[in-house]
């Protein structure tokens, strides 16, 4: 859990959200097909919740994010992975006020 300190308190976030961020932000990526190398959404989702090949997230000393995705083929992949990086620490910042964040996109495979 992420803590930020307001005048009022303490403000606790989950890294649920931040990878929930982080998955949506992804998936507004022009050229993302999808996230990990899983096409069938239903496999996908069981695999997520298995914790197999979804996004990490990793707070123990600064925020690292894993994110693996699957570019439509045609697409320039070096471009598109860094898309979603800009994607998801523009979100963070404007969702969350975090500015710094350290982002790994695992390209797993082409898809369409």
């Amino acid at each position: 859990m992420k803590h930020i300190l307001s005048d009022l308190g303490e403000i606790k976030i989950h890294r649920n959200l931040i990878k929930q961020i982080a998955e949506a932000s992804a998936l507004t990526v022009e050229g993302v097909a999808c996230l990990s190398a899983v096409k069938e959404k239903w496999l996908a989702n069981i695999l997520s919740f298995l914790k197999i090949g979804s996004i990490k997230v990793d707070l123990t000393k600064d925020l690292k994010i894993e994110v693996p995705i699957t570019v439509k083929f045609g697409y320039n992949i070096p471009d598109v992975a860094v898309n979603v990086q800009e994607a998801i620490l523009k979100n963070l910042s404007k969702t969350l006020n975090i500015d710094t964040a350290y982002i790994v996109v695992k390209v797993k495979g082409l898809g369409e």
